[in-house]
C-alpha cells in the first residue's frame, strides 16, 4: 500500500515532465532488461515486482537491481512473467555503480491476448537526469488491457 501511494505521488508528480521535456540524457550508456513477475490488474492500477541487470555499452561490470513498478490508470487482466528492455540514456556515459537505483515515472500502455506487447518509456533516476527508453515491446503471455502511468522503483 505504501509503494501504491508513493508511486501514484512519484507519477502524478513527473508525468508531465517525463512526457514533455526531453531529458537532459543525450548519451546512451547501456541496456537494462527486466524480468518482471505475474500480475493481476485492477482496473485502475496495478504492481509487479522485478530482477533487473544493467548492461554497460562501453564496458564495466552487469549491476543487478531489484524493483517494483506500479501504474495508475486503466490495467484490467492477468498476465504471466514478462520481460522488460529499455535503452538507458544519461547526461554522461560514465555512471557510478548503481546510478540507475531511484524512482522512475511516465507513460505506459500495453495489451495481450495470448501473447502480448508493451512499452515504458521513463524518465528519474539520478536527480532524475536517466531516461529509460523501450528497445522492445513488452513481452507477456496472458489477456490484459493496460494504459496509464508508471512509477518504477530501483534499488
Amino acid at each position: 500500500m505504501k509503494f501504491r501511494i508513493a508511486a501514484i505521488a512519484t507519477a502524478a508528480a513527473f508525468a508531465g515532465l517525463a512526457a514533455a521535456t526531453p531529458a537532459s540524457a543525450a548519451v546512451e550508456v547501456g541496456v537494462l532488461k527486466c524480468q518482471v513477475a505475474p500480475s493481476v490488474g485492477y482496473v485502475v492500477a496495478s504492481e509487479r515486482n522485478m530482477r533487473c541487470w544493467f548492461t554497460p555499452t562501453h564496458g564495466g561490470r552487469t549491476q543487478h537491481y531489484t524493483g517494483r513498478a506500479g501504474r495508475i490508470g486503466i490495467d484490467f487482466g492477468v498476465t504471466n512473467e514478462a520481460v522488460l528492455v529499455w535503452g538507458v540514456y544519461a547526461p554522461t556515459r560514465h555512471l557510478t555503480r548503481k546510478a540507475l537505483a531511484g524512482t522512475y515515472a511516465g507513460a505506459s500502455a500495453g495489451a495481450a491476448l495470448g501473447a502480448g506487447v508493451g512499452a515504458n518509456a521513463l524518465l528519474g533516476g539520478s536527480h532524475n537526469t536517466i531516461a529509460l527508453q523501450p528497445l522492445s515491446g513488452e513481452g507477456s503471455r496472458g489477456w490484459s488491457v493496460a494504459l496509464g502511468v508508471t512509477a518504477l522503483s530501483l534499488r
